[in-house]
């Protein structure tokens, strides 16, 4: 959900900023996270799934409001699975859940923007 947040919110090169609160909650030494082959905030394992949404993050479902902001709904999945398809992308039902959590954070981040 980070990835999503953070590229809603334009701070995905720009990594964590609370890593080192979010390493003292949990107990977590922050020195693990000190690997320069990581870029952007991503770890390795998740960059397929970044990758995947960066791919189709110009398929959003938005509703205007009488009230005037734009509500974000999520992700057309007609469009992101063409879009997919289009940039050579074979989901697989984990890459679609990482997706999915993406999606989700963004969601948060676009929604409170307004």
């Amino acid at each position: 959900m980070w990835a999503g947040g953070a590229w809603a919110d334009g701070t995905l090169a720009a990594g964590r900023d609370d890593l080192t609160d979010d390493c003292a909650f949990f107990g977590i030494d922050p020195a693990l996270f000190a690997d320069d082959d990581v870029e952007e905030g991503v770890w390795p394992e998740n960059t397929a799934a970044v990758d995947a949404f960066l791919a189709v993050t110009t398929q959003w479902r938005v509703v205007a409001s009488a009230a005037g902001p734009l509500f974000f709904c999520g992700l057309d999945y007609t469009a992101v699975r063409a879009g997919f398809d289009l940039a050579g992308i074979t989901p697989s039902p984990g890459l679609w859940a990482d997706v999915q959590l993406i999606e989700a954070g963004a969601l948060g981040a676009l929604n409170r923007r307004r």
